[in-house]
């Protein structure tokens, strides 16, 4: 891995795996309790969700290839912003 003056990866030496890449899904509630990520996280360990900004408990939800499923509430309240990241 090479690091500039600021911080910032410029490049990552190949040959296996690589970097891990973060992916964010944003959406806003509407009354159900399941989100499709659109991507299979490489762990479910590896999701952390926030609503209205607020992280979640991991024992509130549970991840299914490539659906989020709440758990605890049953579902995410309309008009509340949904955030999912994940590592793929």
């Amino acid at each position: 891995i090479t690091v500039d003056a600021k911080g910032r990866i410029t490049a990552a030496a190949s040959g296996g795996g690589g970097l891990p890449t973060k992916t964010v899904v944003n959406i806003a509630g509407t009354g159900q309790n399941l989100i499709d990520l659109g991507i299979t996280p490489s762990s479910t360990a590896y999701v952390d969700l926030y609503v209205d900004g607020v992280y979640q408990n991991k024992n509130t939800y549970t991840v299914s290839g490539v659906n989020l499923t709440l758990t605890s509430p049953a579902i995410f309240p309309t008009g509340v912003s949904i955030e999912a990241v994940t590592t793929t």
